[in-house]
């Protein structure tokens, strides 16, 4: 043991001196300047992170697009202030309607930023004087992986992202996935209809390839593109497929508004008590009116 450990330990023992008070007192004063402008820190920190969550959700569409025969409904939930998730939804022209669910890996302030880069970067058009050209998604999907690569992003870029084109006049809906869960497409019965798709993330390798999927959508179906983050509907918050499978068969009949309303409770109840969300969590829903009797 050092002689200042002996000596202040004998200190202890006995009456406290006026230079013990002295030096204990300049201690507390320099402990709650320290929390003061912790505290500051902190305010400031809180509502830097309050204007970011602001700003990204103003990226978010204001008013969905309306068309005859089908709507849309959507819901981003961040998991913190703010989110990895993004969705879009915007005319590209009279007949046709593009849409997008990506997930930037991870969620917070890195995968935010990822999110703008996303919606400042899908490429939609190609414009050459007063002709234009849509890009199919899949074109779009190599594109943006082309220029989310060549960026050369330090903090592991990696997105998944399903991206699709609604036809409004023939009804026929043209996707691509980059490593995100298939959507899904159900009648008003609940009864799924399989879809098929795929394809590899987005910012990991420069050569990948993507594949579109065409599907005629039938009066009365809904097609539901979502993030994983909705599958957490456990206890825990673990991820459990089937379940959430049953949740939107069960929600098939409802408004799809309220269908992700109920999704999104689920999510929620699953959350471990007094905590945020493990992932953020987002719903692109397209319903098409059921044929008149």
């Amino acid at each position: 043991m050092n002689e200042a450990c002996v000596s202040t330990t004998t200190r202890s023992s006995g009456s406290a001196t006026p230079s013990d008070a002295s030096t204990s007192g300049e201690g507390v004063t320099i402990v709650l300047n320290s929390l003061s402008r912790l505290c500051e820190k902190t305010h400031e920190l809180t509502e830097e992170l309050r204007l970011a969550r602001r700003l990204q959700m103003d990226f978010l569409p204001k008013r969905l697009p309306e068309m005859p025969g089908a709507a849309f409904a959507a819901h981003l939930e961040p998991a913190s202030w703010v989110a990895g998730d993004f969705y879009d939804i915007f005319r590209l022209d009279e007949q046709h309607i593009g849409f997008y669910v990506a997930d930037a890996i991870g969620h917070g302030i890195a995968s935010a930023l990822l999110t703008v880069f996303v919606k400042k970067s899908l490429q939609t058009k190609r414009i050459e004087g007063r002709r234009y050209q849509l890009i199919p998604p899949d074109e779009a999907m190599a594109l943006l992986n082309a220029d989310l690569i060549s960026a050369e992003l330090q903090e592991s870029p990696f997105i998944t992202m399903a991206y699709a084109v609604y036809n409004t006049a023939t009804r026929e809906c043209v996707y691509s996935l980059a490593g995100h869960p298939l959507p899904l497409l159900m009648d008003r019965t609940g009864r799924l209809q399989p879809v098929d798709g795929g394809g590899p993330l987005l910012g990991i390798f420069a050569d990948a390839e993507f594949t579109a999927s065409r599907r005629v959508l039938e009066p009365g179906e809904r097609l539901l593109i979502y993030s994983d983050g909705a599958e957490r509907i456990d206890p825990g918050a673990r991820q459990n497929t089937a379940r959430f499978l049953d949740l939107v068969r069960a929600g098939a009949k409802a408004p799809a508004d309220v269908m992700i309303a109920s999704l999104l409770d689920a999510v929620r109840v699953a959350a471990p008590k007094d905590e945020d969300l493990v992932d953020d969590v987002t719903f692109v829903a397209l319903d098409l009116e059921p044929k008149a009797l």
